[in-house]
């Protein structure tokens, strides 16, 4: 299905069923992740509406809610869909998608809430044991709370510093002492955590690990590690977090930094240790269960005008790009992180996290505001705003997204290099898409929910080539605005695009061969059998030293030895545990390469089946304008000929008069050798063109015709050089006969 007729199929769709999951009432919205299933939220009742379905594509929940929910959120799976509203929290079981079964599983939370507490966003952790762990921020502490284990108690609860906790005492078994961290954490309006909204390679374990706590003052906090109470991940996932320690511990220059990182060493050998399935409490030390809260971190530039606006939301994005959404800006930070884990029993911090702003969007701060903000589904590289009009802007950073992420994938940032050198900005588009209505929401007692909800009050749908917004119509009422937000290009290779139309559907799509493995034994794995074993001989060395030692509890020097010996040990574990780190990557790597050369030689099998008979042809073609160009070439020297026996006449009788028809056949002749000259030289450019498509039987047509079709001034050239050929036979033709009847008189 082509790109338009998929957009057109699925605006049909939408149109279609729009009467089943619109309202003119307040409700919520959210689509899952085939973008094809919608829940409606309204008159605390839930509708499913299925655009992929001809018949009951809508049916009800069988459940009742007991207060107005004014945001929702979903975990990963999408097992799990949580409603709240300032002072409630509720999680519904979400059925497989295309289901038509209305049962579900409705969780009450009882939240206690301070007189003047109110929830202001709630999220999932998504390495909990089945999702189920959600983490809500209120306007004094995180509470987190594992529906599996209870719904009164929270399983774990981090209160913030403020200037009150600086001068009184808190409470120490909840809270985070007032040296958390640099600044005090006040009015927090938004929390994320580091992970890629999409299931792409640029997502980590750190990532998934990493909680930010965002500030209406632009201040971002960060809690690494932010760990659940039950931890449920694959063991792949835990030998990438202790790969990826490892290569941060070996990139580390600075023995200070060295020193520092083995805390991070521990803990991922910890968990690596483990099944990936646990309960924190029962497996991990006491001292490696709590991630401190350490910031503000370092934003570097940061714009004088961002500090009079209102942070309102954070938006993680792929290749560790985070959003910050304001009342009258969109900022863009690269996280920089060293990836150093911070325990709340730690007293000093030493932050080596920082943001660096790649783009700011910013807007009039007039009589119209940003209410939120969302990232734009499928493939996340755009961010929709909403405004207080209300209305809609699309701030699309695909343009420089997409180099961006071939550029950490392939380790060669020349593409995305060139974007920065050729503007002082990146081309960031920013569309305004138009006015639309939205329902007025409950109250709530505070004014950050409702701006959150912004985003749950308009209708997603899409596949894999589009993407279309749905809001009620600002000016017909009962109708719907359906705007499409992402319409994909069929991307289409190269060797379609050097084949005739006609012959293009029926081309095999082939795969760039791109090798798997990096570096080399050598380097990787020789080299880290060598420090491990020269960690081994020192060990070994110690131990024998301290094997005859008598050791005295009140010597500080046998203490300070056995501390030592400690060390040594623990320094040559790690370089071990590197060491068939880097024997068990290498291999795998083989492994993978090895699959990838299998599939490359089928595919060259392939290919050369498919080509060989079109290169023939193609040879074919270039015999055929050979021929011809001699052919013309034969008849420009006859023309030539008869030409110079024309001027050495002319020459001869030059003292003559001549008489009127000789006057005017003397300047036609004349204009004829200007024509004539015109035409040689032209006739070289042509000549070192045909020399260069006859080149390409010494190499594979295609590269050759990718280049002659990749160049359009070469391709414009031809046009002009194929009409002038063409015109070329005809004037020679006219010109010889003209000659033909010319006589010269002596």
């Amino acid at each position: 299905m082509s790109s338009r007729l998929s957009t057109d199929y699925l605006f049909s769709q939408v149109q279609n069923n729009s009467t089943l999951f619109s309202s003119e009432s307040p409700y919520l919205t959210y689509t899952l992740s085939n973008g094809l299933e919608i829940y409606t939220i309204n008159d605390r009742q839930i509708r499913v509406t299925s655009l992929n379905r001809s018949t009951n594509s809508s049916h009800k929940l069988d459940v009742h809610l007991e207060f107005d929910p004014i945001a929702l959120c979903a975990n990963k799976l999408e097992q799990l869909l949580c409603l709240y509203d300032s002072n409630h929290c509720h999680i519904i079981s979400i059925n497989p998608p295309g289901s038509l079964i209305s049962f579900t599983t409705l969780y009450k939370l009882r939240i206690a809430l301070k007189s003047d507490e109110s929830i202001i966003q709630v999220i999932f952790n998504n390495v909990s044991k089945f999702q189920a762990e959600i983490i809500i921020l209120t306007n004094t502490r995180l509470l987190c709370y594992d529906i599996n284990e209870s719904l009164d108690t929270p399983v774990q609860s981090y209160k913030f510093s403020t200037d009150t906790d600086i001068s009184s005492s808190i409470d120490a078994e909840t809270s985070i002492s007032a040296n958390a961290g640099f600044s005090t954490l006040i009015d927090p309006v938004s929390i994320s955590f580091a992970t890629s909204p999409d299931d792409s390679s640029s997502s980590s374990p750190e990532a998934d690990l990493t909680l930010f706590i965002l500030t209406s003052d632009f201040s971002i906090f960060r809690i690494f590690p932010f760990l659940p109470a039950n931890l449920s991940v694959p063991k792949d996932w835990l030998l990438t977090l202790f790969d990826q320690s490892s290569a941060q511990f070996k990139s580390l220059a600075d023995l200070r930094l060295q020193t520092q990182f083995i805390l991070t060493l521990r803990f991922a050998r910890f968990l690596f240790e483990t099944s990936g399935d646990i309960a924190i409490k029962d497996v991990l030390p006491n001292e490696f269960r709590r991630g401190k809260i350490v910031g503000p971190l370092p934003i570097t530039p940061f714009f004088d005008e961002l500090y009079s606006m209102d942070a309102l939301k954070l938006l993680p994005l792929p290749n560790d790009i985070v959003c910050v959404v304001a009342n009258h800006s969109l900022v863009a930070l690269s996280y920089e992180h060293l990836s150093f884990v911070v325990f709340d029993h730690q007293s000093t911090i030493d932050s080596h996290d920082k943001f660096t702003l790649v783009d700011a969007t910013i807007f009039d701060s007039g009589s119209t505001a940003i209410c939120n903000g969302f990232v734009r589904p499928p493939l996340y590289d755009a961010v929709l705003l909403t405004t207080s009009q209300p209305g809609l802007v699309l701030v699309d950073y695909s343009d420089w997204m997409k180099p961006l992420s071939i550029a950490l994938q392939t380790e060669d940032i020349s593409t995305f290099s060139s974007l920065w050198m050729n503007s002082p900005t990146l081309p960031t588009v920013v569309t305004s898409l138009g006015e639309i209505k939205i329902p007025s929401l409950p109250s709530s007692g505070t004014d950050g929910i409702p701006l959150t909800s912004y985003q749950n009050q308009l209708w997603f749908a899409w596949n894999e080539n589009s993407c279309l917004c749905a809001a009620l119509s600002a000016h017909s009422p009962g109708k719907l605005t359906i705007l499409p937000i992402y319409e994909g290009i069929e991307e289409v290779n190269e060797h379609v695009l050097l084949m005739a139309p006609q012959e293009a559907e029926s081309v095999p799509l082939f795969n760039r061969y791109m090798p798997l493995i990096q570096g080399t034994f050598v380097d990787e794995v020789i080299s880290q059998l060598e420090k491990s074993r020269l960690q081994v001989l020192k060990t070994q060395r110690i131990a024998s030293q301290m094997g005859n030692l008598e050791l005295d509890p009140d010597s500080v020097e046998h203490l300070h030895s056995l501390q030592r010996g400690g060390q040594v040990m623990t320094l040559c574990v790690l370089s071990l545990f590197e060491s068939l780190s880097a024997i068990s990557r290498r291999l795998t790597q083989l492994r993978e390469e090895l699959k990838n050369q299998v599939i490359t030689l089928n595919e060259i099998k392939m290919r050369k089946e498919y080509l060989l008979p079109k290169m023939k042809k193609q040879a074919e073609r270039v015999e055929s304008v050979d021929e011809r160009q001699k052919k013309l070439q034969e008849r420009v020297d006859i023309l030539k000929e008869r030409f110079g026996k024309i001027v050495s006449s002319r020459v001869e009788v030059g003292d003559v008069a001549l008489s009127k028809e000789e006057v005017r056949f003397s300047r036609f002749l004349n204009s004829t050798r200007d024509f004539v000259l015109k035409k040689e030289e032209e006739y070289g450019e042509v000549k070192g063109v045909v020399e260069d498509v006859k080149g390409a039987e010494r190499e594979p047509i295609i590269v050759k015709r990718k280049q002659l079709k990749g160049d359009e001034i070469a391709k414009r050239r031809l046009g002009e050089m194929k009409e002038k050929l063409e015109a070329r036979e005809q004037v020679i033709d006219r010109l010889g006969d003209e000659l033909g009847r010319v006589h010269i008189v002596d």
